[in-house]
């Protein structure tokens, strides 16, 4: 009997833990068409968290940078949701922030477009938080794309972009 409810609970937690995300995927971009099949798209980077990765990609229809929330499990890949689609259109808002959970693991991330690299060293304010971070930089087909992950849920839409130690936004 002790064998039975010990099976039944392993069976149940097997479920629970397979069903937060989508199905497993051999790629990240196998993963990513799981949202995406109407789109053509590319991966241009990955940044990896402890509990997987956050890969950045392009959509060429909508002409915009989007991010996926992935885990890895030996060679499988699961999707726990697409964030943030942040338009390379000159008019459109210059950054995007977007959270997720990667395995029961919450991050944030905020992320920016740039015409060219930066000459200095760029970091991000948190005026609400009050915190200042470096940020990354990869690059687009058409801009730079500068980004900041928090490994836990962070809210804070009052930001100021810093090259060097001037204010830009």
């Amino acid at each position: 009997m002790k064998q039975f409810a010990f099976l039944l609970l392993l069976s149940i937690l097997l479920i629970i833990s397979t069903s937060c995300s989508g199905p497993a995927y051999k790629s990240i971009e196998e993963a990513i068409s799981y949202y995406e099949s109407s789109d053509n798209f590319a991966v241009f980077h990955t940044a990896e968290v402890t509990h997987g990765e956050i890969a950045f990609y392009e959509r060429f229809t909508q002409q915009d940078i989007a991010v996926a929330f992935i885990s890895m499990n030996g060679r499988t890949y699961n999707i726990y949701g697409i964030g943030g689609y942040l338009s390379q259109d000159d008019e459109a808002p210059e950054w995007h922030y977007s959270s997720r959970e990667i395995a029961n693991k919450a991050y944030s991330i905020y992320f920016g477009r740039l015409p060219e690299r930066p000459a200095e060293k760029m970091s991000i304010r948190f005026n609400k938080l009050g915190v200042v971070k470096e940020a990354s930089l990869t690059q687009a087909s058409s801009s730079f794309v500068w980004f900041v992950v928090f490994d836990e849920r962070t809210e804070d839409l009052d930001i100021s972009v810093l090259f060097g130690e001037e204010r830009v936004t």
